[in-house]
């Protein structure tokens, strides 16, 4: 299920996203709202998600304004449970607050939109100015057997925010904080940020993991992260770029693995999000099968990395 369009600031584009997951999603795919604030620059959503059987998945996004700074992120998180009680930063099992957050990066103004979800998991892309900006948060579909992990839970940004919960503003594109989960930076920045990327994992034995396909602009991550995206990060873009439609006048496009060598392996794949060869520009929709797919880019690849989601 889909929805595309226009949210006139941060706090309508929270409430659009708790609408669509909540009341327009299919009724055995919608998830439950836990909690839902509209204080004014601290907006919060805490959803459960129904598919994963007798599994939880639980996701959050607080939004984090700064007057001072003009910084405004949704931070994007997941927990193992939900107390009323708690704060956002309490709930149990969430990325550490000692940690980087991973967030999506916002403008307090009008925010072109597209939300894709169902039961396991949702999709935010949205574009300020001329750049794109991509979260996921929920299930992956993982490439073992379920009893063996049976919480696969990403949670997936394009930026960063550090423990005090400070992010990196939206236009700083040339930071390496600021980048697509599907093909993650180690993104280092000065100060009190760590060097933790836009992509988290949560493990098959329950601990996070952090994965990244390039180190501050060095492509030296290359036992972990997203694959093919890993191949792009050694300079082999003639290998990807050169990707030709088939007979029938279509593309193929190529599921992005989650691989770790000094970790589990191969963890799986994203739902419904696939490499797409960087000729495809920013909006083009895809036509594979029955299925309709929607590319964008990474926000600061300038077009040499695009992603496809399955989109209707």
């Amino acid at each position: 299920m889909t929805e595309n369009g226009t949210a006139t600031n941060t706090a309508d584009l929270l409430n659009k996203l708790r609408i669509f997951l909540t009341s327009t999603l299919p009724v055995a795919e919608r998830w439950t709202q836990l909690r839902y604030t509209t204080l004014s620059g601290q907006e919060e959503l805490i959803v459960q998600g129904n598919g994963a059987g007798s599994d939880t998945i639980i996701c959050g996004l607080k939004h984090y304004f700064s007057s001072f700074t003009s910084n405004s992120e949704f931070i994007l998180q997941h927990f193992s449970s939900f107390s009323s009680p708690s704060t956002f930063e309490q709930q149990l099992n969430g990325i550490p607050q000692l940690q980087n957050y991973v967030c999506l990066p916002c403008i307090n103004s009008s925010i072109t939109y597209w939300f894709i979800g169902n039961s396991r998991c949702f999709k935010i892309i949205t574009k300020i100015g001329t750049n794109y900006y991509h979260a996921y948060l929920g299930f992956i579909y993982p490439y073992t057997n379920p009893i063996d992990w049976p919480n696969p839970i990403c949670i997936g940004g394009s930026g960063l925010a550090n423990f005090d919960g400070v992010p990196v503003k939206y236009n700083q594109t040339s930071s390496p904080a600021l980048c697509s989960y599907w093909t993650p930076k180690n993104g280092f920045v000065a100060g009190s940020y760590q060097e933790t990327s836009t992509l988290m994992i949560k493990n098959t034995n329950g601990s996070q993991r952090r994965l990244f396909n390039r180190s501050d602009n060095n492509y030296d991550g290359l036992s972990q992260g997203t694959w093919p995206y890993l191949e792009v990060a050694r300079g082999l873009y003639g290998s990807y770029t050169n990707i030709a439609p088939n007979l029938s006048n279509q593309y193929h496009l190529i599921p992005i693995i989650i691989v770790d060598n000094n970790g589990s392996g191969i963890y799986g794949e994203f739902e419904g999000v696939r490499f797409a060869p960087p000729v495809l520009l920013p909006e083009d929709t895809i036509i594979v099968g029955s299925e309709t797919w929607i590319c964008f880019p990474n926000i600061t690849s300038g077009g040499l990395e695009m992603v496809a989601y399955r989109y209707v």
